[in-house]
């Protein structure tokens, strides 16, 4: 399950900038489009626990998101739920009028099988994925990057179940290089980050300690690519219930640049993320997601991005912090698929010569 952080208002922007929100390099569209009918309000979470086997993600407005929360907890303290009794339920809330504008996704797991139920949500059908279901503003958009998805190179020292969760973090990050690099709208703006849920054969769990670090790159025909440090750096982190996303902006004066984002469920007050601890994530990972940035000699970026997974202590990339320094070790085959990269632009530019 896949859902971003981002809150909106059903109020056009007049060229409203996001500065609440992190933005991964500011040199880039941070501006929402003319076009969009939303402007941006806060961030929260919108995939919750109802309980340890009934997880729910939500869209459209937080109130009505919230009353429903808080309602289905409420029911399962005195029922079991099921499939079948969930459906009930959604009935009944929506006759009652309550799930006006919302959509909702939702994964319960009985007797070793995962239900997987929704409300008003999109869906999507391919060979590849089978069913996909998407809600909300930006769901045609996330639907578009998975049915654009052609298949890659298996890495064979990731079990199955670690490569889907590659899958799922590389192609729910493509749209925040999509949105940063075009004009196409994601709703019809940036969400922040996105946030992976999946079941782990015991019980639900968020996909944690995934650290993005977003490169610009100068591509010059034949000659490669120019870089220094990244540009941002961000740690996703979870503690207690509570998303701690830590966001530092190297292209900012250094005591401007470090920032930290606590990012709670809407039913606040509950699960123990009323009053969440001031804590500052470091910069160790489980999960490495790389964004380049080419920038071409036309003035156009061009947008790929790696995931990797930490295999047996391997590490293609540490960052050690010293009094507000950053030290960067890397691996040798760290930049491998840069080098891919730079043999595709190569092969185009020379076309077109």
């Amino acid at each position: 399950m896949i859902s971003d952080i981002l809150i909106s208002w059903k109020i056009p922007p007049t060229n409203a900038i996001v500065s609440k929100l992190p933005s991964p390099i500011q040199r880039f569209n941070v501006a929402l489009p003319p076009e969009s009918k939303y402007t941006i309000s806060d961030v929260l979470q919108k995939t919750v626990w109802i309980t340890d086997r009934f997880v729910v993600s939500y869209a459209g407005p937080v109130e009505s998101a919230r009353y429903v929360i808080r309602h289905l907890r409420k029911w399962t303290s005195t029922t079991t739920p099921t499939g079948v009794l969930f459906e009930q339920e959604l009935a009944a809330l929506s006759n009652d009028g309550r799930l006006k504008d919302v959509s909702l996704l939702a994964f319960i797991v009985e007797g070793g099988r995962t239900y997987s139920g929704s409300f008003n949500v999109f869906y999507f059908r391919n060979r590849k994925f089978e069913y996909l279901k998407a809600g909300g503003s930006g769901a045609r958009d996330l639907l578009d990057v998975f049915a654009a998805y052609r298949g890659k190179q298996v890495n064979r020292a990731l079990s199955p179940f670690e490569e889907g969760l590659s899958l799922a973090l590389g192609l729910s990050s493509s749209l925040i290089g999509k949105e940063l690099v075009t004009t196409e709208p994601l709703q019809r703006a940036y969400g922040g980050i996105y946030e992976i849920t999946y079941w782990n054969g015991a019980g639900f769990e968020h996909l944690n300690e995934v650290l993005h670090l977003h490169w610009v790159l100068y591509y010059e025909p034949g000659k490669g690519a120019g870089f220094d440090l990244p540009n941002k750096i961000q740690k996703v982190e979870y503690h207690n219930g509570a998303l701690y996303l830590r966001d530092i902006d190297l292209t900012k004066k250094e005591d401007e640049r470090d920032l930290v984002y606590i990012v709670r469920e809407p039913a606040t007050g509950e699960n123990n993320v009323g009053n969440p601890g001031l804590i500052k994530p470091n910069l160790s990972y489980k999960w490495l997601v790389s964004h380049l940035y080419f920038v071409l000699p036309d003035g156009k970026v061009r947008y790929r991005n790696k995931v990797n997974c930490v295999i047996s202590g391997k590490f293609l990339l540490r960052i050690m912090e010293q009094k507000g320094s950053l030290e960067f070790e890397m691996g040798s085959d760290y930049f491998d698929y840069l080098r891919k990269m730079i043999v595709e632009l190569d092969s185009e530019w020379n076309i077109k010569k």
